[in-house]
This record gives structure tokens, sequence and C-alpha cells, in this order.
């Protein structure tokens, strides 16, 4: 399998003034799927409660539903884009974090990683250069860290909110309409 360009991915959907990074955790392990590549055959299949995905979690948030197909997957990408909404992750390489068979099942030599000092110097250093004013800073926690974690966090980036993905992705007051029509930047995206 042929690792992703997650940067150029994203580059594709990253608006010209970001108003709202969206941060998570890491690209997932696989190196296969990643949220700026468009899924060949999208449809969701577990209801909203139960889809624990970075695409359930940001799509149904913004939009109050999911994507029906891989088409209107680019076109919900296309419209966070036209309103300034970006996501990173906090480290740049596939890191996986929750392990099944590790205790607790948590893999904490990759936790460990994703919380170090220089990986959030680096976080910090990549946001800075992003925004040049004041864009609303959202840190999606895809479980319950330790108290030790989250106040590394809250320290680092005094100015960001924290909200877990469920209670992210069922909140949906923020619903925004999603009438795409194709700018010409866009027609060129690629899947690569």
């Amino acid at each position: 399998m042929v690792k992703l360009n997650y940067e150029k991915l994203a580059e594709n959907f990253k608006p010209h003034n970001i108003k709202i990074i969206l941060i998570g955790e890491a690209p997932p392990p696989s190196g296969g799927k990643y949220f700026y590549k468009i899924p060949k055959n999208y449809f969701p299949i577990d209801s909203i409660e139960d889809d624990i995905s970075l695409p359930a979690t940001i799509f149904n948030h913004y939009f109050g539903r999911r994507p029906e197909n891989s088409e209107e997957y680019k076109e919900f990408l296309i419209c966070l884009m036209g309103d300034g909404i970006f996501l990173i992750d906090m480290i740049d390489e596939p890191l996986k974090i929750r392990d099944k068979k590790e205790k607790g099942g948590i893999n904490q030599t990759n936790l460990k990683k994703l919380f170090s000092d220089d990986n959030l110097c680096l976080l910090k250093d990549r946001i800075d250069k992003l925004i040049d004013q004041e864009a609303k800073l959202i840190f999606l926690i895809a479980r319950n860290y330790k108290i030790f974690w989250m106040n590394k966090l809250k320290e680092k980036f005094t100015e960001a909110t924290f909200i877990k993905w469920k209670d992210f992705r069922l909140n949906t007051n923020e619903i925004k309409d999603c009438k795409v029509l194709k700018p010409a930047h866009t027609q060129h995206i690629s899947n690569d």
C-alpha cells in the first residue's frame, strides 16, 4: 500500500482565511485513510450515535448529517473550506493510540510521543504558520486522557476549546447549509 501524502490531501481543502482549526490526534495508523481523502464508496452504515469516525463527527456537527456518498463527501469538504474550517492533527505521522493489545487499550508509548513537549511545540509552530489572524482552536478529544495530559494541552494552548468527539458530533447547533457551486479552483482536487 502506498502511504498517503496527508499534507497534500489537506492542502486541497485548506481555506484561504482559516477561522476555525479543528485539531485531532494523528492520522490513522493504517496509512490508507484520512479525513481529506475522499473515500471511493462512501456510505455511512452505523447510526450517528455509534459512528465514531472523524468524518461523522465533523460533518454531523456542521451539517446536521453525514454525506450520503463520495460526491457529497467532497462537497462537504468544499463547504468547510468555504467557511474557513480546517482540520489538522496534533502530530503529522500516523500513530496508533487506541490498541486493544495494550493495558487499558491505549498505546502509552505513542500517547507520550503525541503529548511530548517537542511535539506540542511543533504543533504550536504549525498553528502559528497557518493563521494570520485570530482563529478559534478546537481540540477534538477522542478519549478520556489523564489529567496530566489535558493540563499539558491547556497550558500550551490557553486560548483553545477542548471537546469530546461524541459531544461535538451530537451537538449540531452550528448547522450550515451546504450548497456547493463548484468554484474553478476545486475542479482539480486530487484524491492521491
